[in-house]
């Protein structure tokens, strides 16, 4: 439970720290929460994920949000929250945030959001149901033809089915990541997923870029997917050149089929590509040789004394070897006993002076530092001593 004074912070239930001890995740969704969200929650430098989504939250979001330079995930949807998003916070999609949800999609709004990458439906069964499907299925009509769409049983047919029936994100046809989750889902029913090893992509994740092996860089969509060794099978499908920022693409080590795609060749910033060890056929097309006067610097296939795969432009035939992504760390600190002297209380109130602001007699304020003063017990020198005071504001804040 939080506010335990003897226990760090990112021990508490539903925060997630990386190994310097620092806030990267509070995951408060379904909490029943509510009240207001305090200002001094962008004080969490290092927050990536902030997810306040199922809630009774009320007022506007607070501007200072928009100071949070490492926020990659927001989700704000299934609250009472009024206003617009600030442009501090819009602002932030052209640095890391990758993922921002309201409830804008109301009639009318219940907030007003210029730059979310989705607006949570109100509603989307009966008659809104059936609009929402027949425009998302228009937009992907852009991606995939209109007869494979329509196939029951296509990778594609399943991939806009999942979406419009099964997606927790609920997107609507108007969300700016439609396309390239549809295509992370196509690769999913055409590259045999139900067989892979792990089992979460598309069950409950709200973004695709936690899915497994996927990643996504400065707000510019999926800049990585690493499947080595994960029991794919199938073709890979064309539709995998809609991912325009994608720099490196590892499908090493499968059982992959059929002919590479020539668009391929459409990825202007693939780096990497690895489709060793697996059973593709064909030679390589030339849209994707074309590539290696530009930006794709690492290209291996099993065209070494081969017959099955002829390739004039890779750089390594069959290769043992494959990078992988650096795992991360998710240590704690704990709080040792101090003794609460003068000079300590002296200490914390000069340290969070900052954070404090000019609302620093409000009723929560004052239970958050009364709580660090008298029950915790953090030492006024502590590296953590900032995020523990505003945790314990958003405690006492939202209920």
């Amino acid at each position: 439970s939080w506010l335990n004074g003897q226990e760090g912070e990112c021990n508490w239930k539903k925060v997630s720290c990386n190994g310097d001890a620092k806030i990267t995740s509070l995951s408060l969704d379904s909490a029943k929460l509510n009240g207001k969200i305090p200002p001094e929650i962008s004080a969490l430098s290092h927050l990536q994920k902030l997810d306040l989504h199922g809630n009774e939250i009320t007022g506007f979001v607070p501007n200072q949000i928009g100071d949070m330079k490492s926020i990659e995930y927001i989700y704000l949807e299934g609250n009472s929250l009024g206003g617009s998003i600030p442009q501090s916070i819009c602002d932030l999609r052209e640095k890391k945030l990758l993922f921002l949800t309201a409830d804008c999609d109301s009639d009318p709004p219940l907030i007003l959001c210029s730059c979310c990458t989705n607006c949570a439906a109100t509603a989307i069964g009966g008659d809104d149901g059936e609009k929402r499907a027949s425009a998302i299925q228009k937009k992907l009509k852009r991606l995939s033809k209109s007869a494979v769409l329509a196939l029951e049983g296509s990778p594609q047919n399943k991939a806009m089915t999942w979406l419009i029936n099964e997606d927790v994100a609920k997107l609507g046809a108007n969300s700016a990541i439609l396309g390239q989750r549809y295509v992370l889902a196509l690769l999913y029913f055409a590259l045999g997923g139900d067989d892979w090893p792990f089992k979460r992509w598309l069950i409950g994740e709200k973004s695709e870029c936690t899915f497994p092996g996927v990643s996504c860089e400065g707000g510019k969509g999926v800049s990585t997917i690493s499947l080595v060794s994960s029991g794919l099978t199938g073709s890979i499908p064309s539709e995998i050149s809609y991912l325009s920022s994608l720099e490196f693409l590892d499908l090493s080590e499968n059982r992959i089929t059929g002919a590479i795609p020539e668009s391929l060749g459409e990825l202007k910033k693939l780096e990497t590509l690895f489709l060793q060890h697996n059973d593709v056929v064909g030679q390589v097309p030339d849209s994707i040789c074309q590539l290696r006067s530009s930006l794709l610097s690492d290209f291996r296939t099993d065209c070494q004394n081969s017959i099955e795969v002829t390739c004039p432009c890779c750089t390594n035939c069959n290769s043992d070897s494959s990078p992988t992504p650096p795992a991360k760390s998710n240590e704690s600190e704990s709080i040792p006993t101090v003794n609460r002297t003068p000079d300590r209380e002296v200490g914390i109130r000069n340290r969070l002076a900052e954070i404090l602001g000019q609302e620093k007699d409000a009723p929560f304020r004052k239970q958050a530092m009364e709580w660090i003063l008298e029950q915790d017990d953090i030492d006024a020198d502590s590296t953590q001593l900032e995020q523990r005071y505003v945790l314990a504001i958003i405690y006492y804040a939202l209920g």
